[in-house]
Parts: structure tokens; sequence; C-alpha cells
């Protein structure tokens, strides 16, 4: 059966408020024309139309914890999302992090995945589903499929939409 209740984490492609400084006045996933074009909605969109039923949804920005692995504590910043108790977890991170470049920076990155995502199974243990950077880079995507795969989570590459030029919504 299809999920009822998703929850989507990311960054900017995810949820970004009105930020007019640099010309953004929307409240949705960044860079999409319209709340509806965006990736949580087109997502939300297909799903209802699979399943007849429109799940739903929380969405959250958390580029906190992407700029502030070491320190971030899931169970304080999510808790009204983890009390949602998700079905399914959609994991859209990596670009706010800093280029993990030294062996102490990759332990800093896992350990922070892991506690992310040992809460997240934690709020009924949804299904959860990890993408890789939309700029695709190799130690950061290596170190997201790593924790999905200690975490049984789904990891989908999508370096190839980073690649087209198309997509960079210049």
């Amino acid at each position: 059966p299809a999920p009822q209740r998703i929850l989507f984490l990311g960054n900017s492609i995810t949820l970004h408020g009105p930020a007019p400084e640099i010309g953004w006045t929307g409240n949705w996933g960044m860079a999409a024309s319209a709340e509806a074009k965006d990736y949580v909605h087109l997502v939300t969109a297909a799903l209802e139309k699979d399943a007849g039923v429109r799940p739903d949804i929380r969405v959250k920005n958390i580029a906190d914890f992407e700029r502030g692995l070491a320190a971030y504590e899931p169970a304080r910043a999510l808790q009204s999302e983890l009390s949602f108790k998700p079905q399914m977890v959609i994991l859209a991170i990596g670009e706010n992090a800093a280029d993990p470049a030294t062996a102490e920076a990759q332990q800093v990155f896992a350990s922070a995945m892991d506690r992310l995502l040992g809460e997240l199974k934690k709020a009924g243990a949804p299904d959860i589903i990890i993408r890789s950077c939309f700029w695709p880079h190799a130690t950061k995507d290596r170190l997201l499929r790593e924790a999905a795969e200690r975490a049984a989570a789904d990891f989908v590459d999508i370096s190839a939409l980073g690649r087209n030029p198309a997509n960079e919504a210049r």
C-alpha cells in the first residue's frame, strides 16, 4: 500500500522561504517556478495519482543539519516531524555540507547521518529514501550511500540530473 504519511527533509530544493535579497519570493522548493512544480509536490501528486488518495505530507528544511553536522540534535530539532510518525521519509541533503575531505570530516558526516537516520527509524520505522547530491560529489555521495546501507534505507543516485546543463535553472 502507498504511504499515507510522508516526511520530506532536505535543503532549499525541498523548501525555502522567501529571500528577496537573492530574488527568491517563493515558499516552496527552490528553483521551481511554482509550488506545484517543486519536487515535493510533483512526487506527492504522482503518489496520489497512483494510489487514488493524497498522502499527508510534512516538509522541513534541514540545511542546519548540513551546516552543523556534529552539533545537530535530531530528536530535538525534528520533534514535531518525528511525532508525525511518517511511513516514509525522503531525504534530500548534501549540497550545503562542507566537503568532507579528511578522514575525520568523513567520520563526522557518517556519524551525523547515523544519528539522523537512527532517530527517523525510531519514529515508527518508516521506509527511508536518501538521494545523492544534486551536484554530484563523489565523497558525499559515497557517505550518503553507505549511511543508507547501514540504515537499510534506499539510496537513489540522481547525479545524472546535476550533470545536465538544462537542469541548472539559469
